[in-house]
């Protein structure tokens, strides 16, 4: 259980997010189970009835998105009514090579992704229960889509209904004592060398220009290397840092986080100066130049409030 929880949760969602038939699929209109609602709400899902507003459209990242009006949080998880206010732009999580950005960005005529097949079977104007999730990288992103319900906000006996089992399910999962453990601020650290220690001083003092810093940390021991595989493997997955701290030593370190979803906290950077491709997720798109990019430490606890990943990458605005 521990291994499951614990695994790259940020590096893999996208792949999650795309993966077919995760649980039990809605193609009879059938309210997800709760183990599929469980494994939903650790991984940081919010659960939600939203109205489908209009046909998806592509933007400037070549992602084909769908825009969404939220009625009903039914379960927020780290998002409130204020965070979706205003319809959102939700992408699918699903990353297919013609999607990809051009090798060449000045080429005036880059080939047009192909629609997602998976947005058409949202009509516009109809409401759904269905799950999304905010990243960094992403904005907000629509997972676990084959789990997702039409349904009638005028219907209060189908409305309990579903409320009851997804607080039922969310009680069940282990999110919910991470979320509603209010970790200690701890000062006590492991011995780390002075350099590192001043490193993370300014990345604390500096909230809005600390890119470099945020670099250095996932550079450091503090932060994950990739698991060494055959070039076989389709995934990249990473081993935990070799100095591992608790929750309440991150908070210590570097101050509270911007974001927070579900066992995962991002600490935003400013600017980048210097994007390279590296730092996208996936790490297979390219820098488009004419863009500006942001700067994210990014951290994932394990069930024991551990640091398991610490990373830091970039996002464009476009993304959002």
């Amino acid at each position: 259980m521990k291994r499951k929880i614990i695994f790259l949760i940020i590096a893999v969602m996208p792949f999650v997010c795309s993966m077919p038939n995760i649980g039990f699929c809605d193609q009879d209109n059938q309210i997800p189970d709760e183990a599929t609602l469980i494994r939903a709400f650790d991984m940081g899902s919010t659960f939600a009835v939203v109205e489908m507003l209009g046909e998806q459209h592509l933007d400037n990242d070549g992602r084909y998105r769908i825009k969404l009006k939220v009625k009903k949080l039914l379960i927020p998880g780290d998002l409130s009514l204020q965070d979706v206010k205003d319809p959102i732009a939700c992408y699918s999580g699903m990353w297919h090579p013609r999607n990809y950005p051009p090798k060449d960005v000045n080429d005036p005529k880059p080939p047009k992704p192909e629609p997602n097949e998976l947005f058409s079977n949202l009509i516009p104007g109809h409401t759904y229960a269905l799950f999304f999730i905010r990243e960094f990288q992403n904005g907000f992103v629509w997972c676990f889509r084959d789990n997702y319900y039409e349904v009638s906000i005028a219907d209060q006996q189908e409305m309990a209904k579903l409320e009851s089992l997804a607080e039922q399910a969310y009680k069940s999962s282990t999110v919910i004592k991470f979320r509603s453990v209010k970790p200690k601020v701890d000062h006590t650290l492991p011995n780390l060398d002075d350099q590192l220690i001043q490193t993370c001083n300014r990345f604390r003092a500096n909230i809005s220009k600390r890119c470099s810093e945020g670099e250095a940390i996932a550079r450091s021991d503090l932060g994950s290397r990739a698991t060494m595989r055959s070039p076989v493997y389709s995934y990249i997955s990473f081993d935990p840092p070799k100095i591992k701290l608790s929750r309440g030593q991150v908070l210590g370190l570097l101050g509270q986080p911007t974001q927070k979803n579900g066992f995962t906290y991002s600490w935003h950077c400013g600017l980048d100066p210097i994007p390279d491709a590296w730092k996208l997720s996936p790490t297979c798109a390219t820098i488009d130049r004419s863009k500006q990019y942001y700067g994210a430490l990014i951290i994932t606890f394990d069930a024991d409030e551990n640091t398991h990943y610490v990373g830091y990458a970039i996002s464009s605005m476009d993304s959002k």
